[in-house]
Order: structure tokens, then sequence, then C-alpha cells
């Protein structure tokens, strides 16, 4: 996931979501909460802070490295979109929703290879 984000951001050419109101601001919210909500849920709860201070530095960084690129550009939009979906991630995992990706690595994974 952080590879694909990491060349899709730094790629001349990113896909095109121009056709959906705000699909760039989607996409990094997206692809940020997507991350954050899968990355923390392989720490205890007091050690969230880790994977989501990388994640807001990944975001910062790229946007810094898309302004020295001559084809892509520094976006403060973008930082803020990725680490809205970095924090709405959290909020989320302190919910029983945080534990969807356990249960069903529980319920579907292991009952089906065990």
């Amino acid at each position: 996931m952080v590879l694909s984000v990491i060349y899709f951001s730094l790629h001349p050419r990113p896909p095109d979501v121009s056709s959906i109101n705000f699909g760039d601001k989607l996409v990094h919210f997206s692809a940020y909460f997507v991350m954050c909500l899968w990355f923390v849920q392989l720490y205890f709860r007091q050690y969230h802070w880790r994977p989501m201070l990388g994640l807001v530095l990944l975001g910062c960084f790229i946007e810094i490295a898309q302004g020295f690129t001559e084809y892509r550009s520094f976006e403060l939009a973008d930082m803020m979109a990725n680490s809205s979906g970095v924090i709405l991630a959290w909020v989320i995992t302190g919910s029983k929703l945080g534990l969807l990706l356990i249960k069903f690595e529980h319920n579907f994974l292991l009952k089906r290879f065990s």
C-alpha cells in the first residue's frame, strides 16, 4: 500500500480523477485512511501513534518532494486530506469498528484456512 501511494504520488501522470468532484482530495483522504486503519490494527492501542505519525510524515514528505519535481506541485490541501484520513482512521480504531479487520481475520480467514 505504501509503495503504491509513493509511486502514484510521484509519477508524472497520476490517475485522472477529475470527473469526480474533489476527486483528488478524496483519493488522498481514502488512501491514507485505509493505510492508517490497516496499520494501527497491528499495534496495541497505546502504540497507535507510531503508524499515525509515520503516515502523516509520509504525506508531508511526498508533498514536499512533489514541489521539487517539474511535473507535480506542492499542495497544502493534499497534506490536509492525507492527515484527515489518518485522523478519522484513528478515531474509528477507538470504536468497535476498529476491530473490523481483526474480526474478519478471525471469523473468515482462520476458519476457512484452518
